[in-house]
């Protein structure tokens, strides 16, 4: 009888070693993220994984992943009254001692006929620069200050009225917008200022935003050229508040960010940021932390698409040859020194991060030791009433 249960044992043991590869798990070992397993010799990794030490969290947080500044610089762009095409313009001309107005019959009998006054209808001045000034044809004022293109719009005129003066007022300043929309903002469309078109001058000129800063996304559009950074950055960075131009778009959106938290924590879930930046240490936190009975403490890993630049400046040695525009990048957190604590307090989480925590390999043994007691234990059992029902 014993040496038959001794033989079920064994091949229980057997049947649960043999399928152990097969049993439950949450997500890959530690040493199956950090080398992946079927890569063949000289292929690409799927994946870089690079340890995150504390230089590589300070290299990081000195490397925006975005940058109005780096992108666009901060040329200013005179937005003086100069006339351009597109600008909606009033036009009066005077005429003084004349007899017979130039536009026709004097609009006000009761004014003396020593001066007379006569208002072109409104028109915008059109992609050649041009306005049309009776009796002058197609004058040129683009580029030029209101003083220069009255004196420009009377020469024009010489001969044609008496000793003619012009007075041109600029009605809607067309050529000196910038469009401002997104479901966070009111949409308006603001003439940039002279000294007053930066960035946070437009968005405070359209109203402000509704929701709060740290949820607030803005995309500037240039020409065929956008960026996108979070409204906080650019208040905490007065460098990325930089001068609009004449046609950009803003586009200010709410766009609250999330992280994802996976594996051995105490709360697997979509996590939303409370604030416009949140380090490693707080994620984990409101993730619950580590479960002490199957967490690998040296297995805390945080997936992540990189630009190219901002991977290059977390380990300036790696090949990065293989990759065009972005680098995905596996970040290794070994939580078994101290030290590592102060490092998750300077990384910061970016949006659509991945946070894995692995399980430990005793998790494994653990689930294969409770299978063969469970297996066995029904034979223990028979075998106890057994050896008691012949004696």
């Amino acid at each position: 009888m014993i040496r038959r249960v001794c033989l079920l044992f064994l091949i229980a043991v057997a049947t649960v070693t043999a399928g152990c590869t097969h049993l439950p798990i949450d997500g890959p070992m530690t040493t199956e993220v950090v080398k992946p397993q079927g890569l063949k010799p000289g292929a690409v990794p799927p994946y870089l994984v690079i340890d995150l030490t504390t230089p590589v969290a300070e290299r990081l947080a000195v490397s925006p992943a975005q940058s109005f500044k780096a992108q666009f610089g901060d040329q200013t762009v005179t937005t003086e009254d100069t006339l351009k095409s597109g600008d909606f313009v009033a036009v009066t001309l005077w005429e003084v001692g004349a007899t017979s107005p130039l536009l026709g019959p004097n609009p006000n009998p009761g004014t003396s006929i020593g001066t007379l006054n006569q208002t072109v209808p409104d028109q915008i001045i059109a992609d050649d620069g041009t306005i049309s000034i009776p009796f002058a044809g197609r004058v040129a004022i683009a580029g030029l200050t209101l003083p220069q293109a009255e004196n420009k719009v009377s020469g024009a005129l010489k001969g044609k009225a008496s000793q003619p003066q012009t007075v041109i007022s600029v009605i809607k300043n067309n050529s000196n917008l910038v469009s401002i929309l997104g479901d966070d903002i009111k949409g308006a469309t603001v003439v940039l200022p002279q000294g007053n078109n930066r960035i946070l001058d437009a968005i405070a000129g359209a109203g402000g935003i509704e929701s709060p800063t740290y949820q607030a996304q803005v995309k500037l559009i240039r020409g065929a050229d956008s960026v996108s950074m979070p409204l906080q950055e650019i208040v905490d960075a007065p460098s990325e508040n930089i001068h609009l131009h004449p046609k950009d778009t803003l586009i200010v959106s709410k766009t609250p960010g999330f992280f994802t938290v996976l594996g051995a924590t105490t709360k697997n879930a979509q996590i939303q940021f409370q604030t416009t930046h949140m380090n490693l240490s707080e994620a984990l936190a409101n993730a619950g932390g580590l479960i002490d009975e199957r967490a690998d403490p040296k297995g805390v890993f945080v997936f992540r698409m990189e630009p190219i630049a901002r991977a290059r400046a977390a380990c300036p040695s790696c090949d990065l040859s293989a990759y065009v525009s972005f680098v995905p990048v596996v970040y290794q957190l070994d939580m078994r020194h101290a030290a590592a604590f102060f490092t998750s307090q300077r990384f910061q989480l970016a949006d659509h991060d991945i946070v894995y925590v692995a399980d430990s390999p005793r998790v494994q043994l653990q689930k294969v030791l409770s299978l063969i007691r469970d297996m066995f234990s029904p034979l223990l059992t028979s075998f106890v009433v057994a050896h008691l029902v012949t004696n």
